[in-house]
C-alpha cells in the first residue's frame, strides 16, 4: 500500500538515510565544519528516528591521556537480520566505519568489542567535528547477548531460531560444550605421550613434571629459532634499504626524477601491510638514537611532544641496563606519554599502563592468584601483558602508574628479587597443571558429563593458558612512575638500590630547539633487535675509570645510612656505562642523579653528616659537574630533612 502524502515514511538503516540526505551530506564532506553544522547533522538524525533517544556504540579502545582524562574510542552499529554491523562513516572519511569519541575523567573499565548504548549529542571539540556527534560516558550501559543473539551475528535470524528449537534454554550450555569439543583432539593429541609413559612405566607425578618440562623446553627452542629467523630477515632488509638510500643519493636530477615516476606505478609484491611498507625504518645506531627519538617524539603521530636529550638518554640506557627505571616528577610532566612515545619510536615495540591501587599489599595484587577450590588461576592486566610479551619480538614495556600509592615493596619485592635471580616467578604448585591435563584427558572418555564434569574441563583449559612457572621475557622492561606528596608512599632503600631514579621537570624548549625539530621533519621507527638493543658497546677496561669514581665518590657518604652503593649498584652503573658511547660529564651527571643523591636522606640536625656532605660537594665541584652540583643544593634548602624527594 502506497503511503498518503501526509505519512513520514521512515528509513529502515542508516545507509538508507544517508541516501535520502545524499545532498545535505556532499555539503558537510569537503567544508570545515562548525557547531551548527554538527547540530543540524544531528537535529536531522534525530527527526529520522533511526536510532531514537539512543546509539549502539561497539568499544574500539581507551586509553589514558597525559592530561589524566581517559579517551575512549568507539564505532557506531545498528541491528541487523544478520547481527550488528558497525554503521558506514557518513562523510566517507573512515573506511572501518563510523568513529564516534568522548572523554572521560574516570577511568572505565571497558574491553574490546562489548556493545554499549548511550545517549548522544553533537559533536563540539573542534579536532573531532567529522565524527559528527558524541556520546554521554556517563549514560553507557552494557548490551549483554544472549547464546541465540551471538548466534543471530554469525548467521542471522535462521540459525539463531533452528538452534533455540532444537535446544531450547539448554542453548548456553549446549554451545559452551560443543565449542570447546572442537579442541578436544587436540589436547588428546597434545598429551597422549605423556599418557602412553604413565600408563607403561607407572611415572610418578616428578617424571610426569619431568616431561612437561622438556615438552616446554623444546617449544621454548622452536620460539628462539623462530625469533631469530625474524631477526635475520630484519637485518637483512636494514641493509638492503641502507644500500638502496646510498644509491638514491648518487642519482642524478634526471634519474631521481624517472625513479619517482616508477616509484609511483609499481605493484609491491611484500608481505608487508601498506603501513609497514610506507613507514621509515630508521637503522639502530648509538650515535643517533637519542636524537632520532627526540625527533620521532615530536613528529610522529602529530603530538610534539617534546624531552631533552638528557632524559632521552637516561630513560634509554637504564631500559638498555634492564634495571627498573622510575619516572618521578609532578602530575603533568609527561611521564606516562615517555613511555608510550618510546615504544612508538621503536619498531615492533609495545608499551603497557597498568594503575596501582592504594590497597595493594602482595605480590597478588600484581600478578593474580591460584583458586585452590574451582583449580583455575584469576590473572591481573600486569601477568597478560607479560604473557603477551612472549608472542612479539619487539620490546614491551610494562609500566606501574603511580606505584607508589603503595608501598612498592610490599607487591613487587617478589619481581625485583627474580629479575635479579634467573627472572622465574612461581605462580601455582606444579602438581595442579598435571591434575589438569589429566582431567582434560579424562573428559574424552565421559559419555554424559554433568555440569560439574564441564566445569571442571573449563577450568583445567583456563589453567593450561597460565605456566606453573613463568619465566620473565628478555623482551620486558619494567618502568614505574611516581609522584611525591603527602598522598604516596616513600620509596625504600631497597626500592631505590634496585632501580634507577629519572626526574622529570615540565618540558620547554627554546625557539632554536624548536627551529630545530620543524627543520628535520622525521617519522617511522627504529629498527629494534634485542641483541643489539641490550649488547655492551664498551669494554671494562674502557669505563673502568670514571665507574671507580663513582663507587669512590659514594664512599664519602658512608656515615650517612643505605646513602653508600653496594655490588648490585656498582653492576648497574658499569651497565650503564658500557651500553654505549658517552660525554664522561654528562654521563656522571646522570648517574650521580639517579643512583647517588635519591639514597640520601638524613636530618639537617646531624652535623657530622652534613660535614660529610660539604666534602662529597667538594667532589662535585671539582669535576665541574654543574647539573648535580644544583640538584644537590636543592636538596639542601630547607626543611628539617636532607633528602632528594621533597
Amino acid at each position: 500500500m502506497m503511503p498518503t502524502h501526509n505519512q513520514i515514511v521512515e528509513p529502515e538503516s542508516l545507509q538508507e538515510w544517508l541516501s535520502n540526505n545524499q545532498e545535505f551530506i556532499d555539503g558537510l564532506k569537503d567544508k570545515e565544519l562548525t557547531n551548527q553544522d554538527t547540530q543540524d547533522f544531528y537535529n536531522k538524525l534525530r527527526e529520522s528516528n533511526i536510532f531514537g533517544e539512543k546509539i549502539l556504540i561497539r568499544i574500539e579502545y581507551a586509553e589514558k591521556l597525559g592530561s589524566g582524562n581517559f579517551l575512549i574510542i568507539a564505532r557506531v552499529v545498528e541491528p541487523t537480520e544478520r547481527g550488528f554491523r558497525v554503521c558506514k562513516d557518513p562523510l566517507g572519511k573512515d573506511s572501518l566505519g563510523w568513529k564516534v569519541s568522548t572523554l572521560s575523567k574516570t577511568e572505565l573499565s571497558l574491553l574490546p568489542n562489548e556493545l554499549y548504548e548511550s545517549t548522544y549529542a553533537p559533536e563540539g571539540f573542534r579536532d573531532k567535528k567529522r565524527q559528527l556527534i558524541t556520546f554521554d560516558v556517563n549514560q553507557l550501559e552494557k548490551v549483554d547477548l544472549t547464546a541465540s543473539q551471538h548466534l543471530q551475528q554469525v548467521g542471522g535470524t535462521s540459525l539463531a531460531k533452528v538452534a533455540s528449537d532444537l535446544y531450547g534454554e539448554e542453548l548456553d550450555v549446549v554451545l559452551f560444550s560443543r565449542l570447546f569439543s572442537f579442541y578436544e583432539d587436540d589436547f588428546k593429541a597434545s598429551f597422549q605421550s605423556v599418557e602412553d609413559r604413565k600408563e607403561a612405566l607407572r611415572l610418578s607425578s616428578l617424571e610426569v613434571q619431568e616431561e612437561e618440562r622438556r615438552v616446554a623446553t623444546r617449544a621454548d627452542e622452536l620460539r628462539s629459532a623462530e625469533k631469530e629467523l625474524k631477526m635475520s630477515h630484519r637485518k637483512e632488509l636494514m641493509t638492503m634499504n641502507r644500500s638502496h638510500q646510498q644509491a638514491l643519493k648518487k642519482m642524478s636530477a634526471r634519474e631521481k626524477l624517472l625513479y619517482d615516476i616508477l616509484s609511483d606505478t609499481r605493484t609491491s609484491d611484500s608481505n608487508l601491510s601498506e603501513e609497514e611498507q610506507e613507514m621509515s625504518i630508521h637503522p639502530w645506531d648509538v650515535a643517533t638514537n637519542v636524537t632520532t627519538m627526540q625527533r620521532l617524539f615530536y613528529h610522529n603521530s602529530g603530538q610534539t611532544l617534546y624531552y631533552n636529550k638528557n632524559i632521552i638518554e637516561m630513560f634509554l640506557r637504564s631500559l638498555q641496563t634492564n634495571t627498573l627505571s622510575i619516572l618521578s616528577g609532578p602530575s603533568g610532566t609527561g611521564k606516562s606519554s615517555l613511555i608510550a612515545a618510546f615504544a612508538q619510536a621503536l619498531q615492533s615495540s609495545s608499551a603497557s599502563i597498568i594503575p596501582v591501587q592504594s590497597s595493594w599489599t602482595d605480590n597478588q595484587d600484581l600478578l593474580g592468584y591460584f583458586n585452590t577450590i574451582e583449580r583455575r588461576y584469576v590473572p591481573t592486566p600486569f601477568l597478560e601483558a607479560m604473557l603477551a610479551a612472549r608472542e612479539s619480538d619487539g620490546l614491551h614495556l610494562i609500566c606501574l602508574d603511580e606505584m607508589n600509592l603503595s608501598h612498592i615493596e610490599y607487591y613487587f619485592a617478589e619481581l625485583l628479587s627474580a629479575r635479579e635471580q634467573g627472572g622465574r616467578i612461581n605462580l601455582y604448585p606444579d602438581r595442579y597443571r598435571v591434575e589438569a591435563i589429566e582431567t582434560i584427558e579424562e573428559y574424552g572418555s565421559i559419555d554424559s558429563p554433568s555440569r560439574d564434569d564441564r566445569e571442571r574441563y573449563r577450568n583445567a583449559i583456563e589453567l593450561l593458558k597460565y605456566p606453573s612457572r613463568l619465566d620473565i621475557p628478555e623482551n620486558v622492561r619494567f618502568v614505574g612512575t611516581i609522584n611525591m606528596d603527602h598522598t604516596v608512599k616513600p620509596l625504600s632503600p631497597k626500592v631505590i638500590d634496585r632501580s634507577f631514579i629519572i626526574e622529570l621537570s615540565y618540558q620547554r624548549p627554546t625557539l632554536e630547539q624548536i627551529d630545530d625539530l620543524e627543520s628535520h621533519p622525521t617519522t617511522g621507527k627504529i629498527a629494534f633487535i634485542l641483541s643489539e638493543f641490550s649488547d655492551n658497546h664498551l669494554s671494562v677496561a674502557e669505563i673502568i675509570d670514571d665507574s671507580r669514581w663513582l663507587v669512590n665518590l659514594s664512599d664519602k657518604l658512608d656515615i650517612i645510612p643505605d646513602a653508600k652503593i653496594n655490588s648490585r649498584s656498582e653492576r648497574q652503573i658499569a651497565g650503564y656505562l658500557q651500553v654505549g658511547p658517552y660525554s664522561t660529564d654528562d654521563t656522571l651527571d646522570q648517574l650521580i642523579q639517579s643512583k647517588l643523591l635519591p639514597r640520601i636522606h638524613f636530618s639537617s640536625n646531624n652535623e657530622e653528616a652534613m660535614a660529610v656532605c660539604e666534602t662529597f660537594l667538594s667532589e662535585l665541584q671539582s669535576r665541574k659537574l654543574t647539573s648535580s652540583i644544583e640538584r644537590f643544593e636543592r636538596m639542601r634548602k630547607g626543611g628539617r630533612y636532607i633528602s632528594y624527594f621533597k
